[in-house]
């Protein structure tokens, strides 16, 4: 068996697949419907407030984190982490119920 970096050739086969399968899910996407004008120009808008919101946030905890690239980097990722990523993948996982239920009432 040959090793790379690390892993396997089973594991490469494996996470070789996962990739094919994530660029079509990306290419989907890309071919769905694209976002108007005004939902762009919304979006932008909330993500600035919410960016005003995070960095108050972390200013409060750690004023000194923000005076690097590391610093912000991580202080980007730990409030992306906390409060944004769960709670659009809530919205998300009710979305996907939501359908569920629909296309079995049909």
């Amino acid at each position: 068996m040959v090793t790379v970096i690390g892993l396997g050739a089973s594991q490469l086969g494996v996470e070789h697949k996962y990739l094919r399968e994530m660029r079509g899910k990306i290419e989907k996407v890309k071919q769905s419907k694209q976002m108007t004008p005004e939902e762009k120009e919304r979006l932008e808008a909330c993500t600035r407030e919410i960016a005003e919101i995070l960095y108050r946030n972390a200013e409060a905890k750690d004023a000194e984190q923000l005076k690097t690239l590391e610093g912000i980097e991580i202080a980007v990722r730990e409030q992306m982490i906390e409060n944004v990523s769960p709670n659009v993948g809530i919205f998300l996982s009710k979305k996907a119920v939501g359908q569920k239920q629909g296309k079995k009432e049909n």
